[in-house]
């Protein structure tokens, strides 16, 4: 039986859900070198009464992003006719989580990574009926749970400053305390800002400090007006996800 907050979450998400046929998937994006899909996982936690979703601490055996936090994901395979397909064929080969233990509420626009990847973010809900304990595989070190509206809070957070081939951008940062971890986990870039957005959606809401981070847009800054509310600034960062092009910084952030 779906629980009531799994029913909200679905009619709240409809609204941005962006349904891709296995012919739109397939088709190239100009400037677009490969494509990934990533899975927002949720969970509805009855004691704190929020919702909580599912982060990694990639290996240090993986080619790129190691040590970083992540979603599970990856690439996609010539296979797979949806963003849909890889991101649960991914995560199950991650963290162990089957297939059928995900009720998929929909899937956002694709967004540019700073290395020209289209990276589609799936929503996905734990089944509230079954017990799931993940199981990481090589490529992740660790994995953790953490509220979701914790992305709107200004606890852990900051901006940090990057300039890279004499641009200046910033990159929203999350520390957190988790069990996993003997010292704090730090989430950034990509994965700090779809976080956020879900975060928005989710509890539809604006978060508590200035957002977004300024990114460049095909050569011209964007960022969303502060007179928008939390659905048109949403609809403004999805409008133009595969546009924005997050510049590279040159190391992961170090401690903070």
């Amino acid at each position: 039986m779906i629980s009531k907050e799994e029913l909200e979450l679905k009619r709240i998400f409809k609204e941005f859900d962006c349904p891709l046929t296995s012919t739109d998937y397939a088709t190239d994006i100009p400037g677009i070198v490969r494509k990934a899909a990533v899975l927002l996982l949720l969970r509805w936690c009855d004691t704190e009464c929020c919702w909580k979703i599912l982060l990694t601490i990639r290996s240090q055996i993986v080619s790129t992003h190691q040590g970083e936090v992540a979603f599970p994901g990856g690439m996609r395979d010539k296979e797979d006719h949806s963003p849909v397909e890889t991101a649960l064929r991914e995560a199950y080969e991650e963290v162990g989580v089957p297939y059928s233990y995900v009720h998929v509420i929909g899937t956002a626009p694709p967004f540019r990574t700073r290395f020209n990847f289209a990276l589609y973010p799936v929503i996905g809900v734990l089944d509230s009926n079954v017990t799931y304990q993940p199981f990481p595989n090589e490529e992740v070190s660790a994995c953790f749970w953490v509220r979701l509206d914790r992305f709107l809070s200004t606890s852990g957070y900051s901006v940090r400053q990057f300039t890279v081939k004499d641009v200046s951008f910033s990159t929203n940062v999350f520390e957190d305390v988790v069990e996993c971890c003997d010292e704090p986990v730090i989430t950034w870039g990509i994965t700090a800002f779809i976080a956020i957005v879900a975060a928005m959606i989710t509890y539809q809401r604006k978060p508590e400090y200035a957002f977004p981070a300024m990114w460049t847009l095909r050569g011209s800054k964007f960022h969303a007006s502060t007179d928008l509310d939390w659905s048109q600034v949403v609809h403004a960062i999805l409008d133009h996800a595969i546009s924005v092009i997050p510049p590279a910084p040159p190391v992961r952030p170090a401690k903070l």
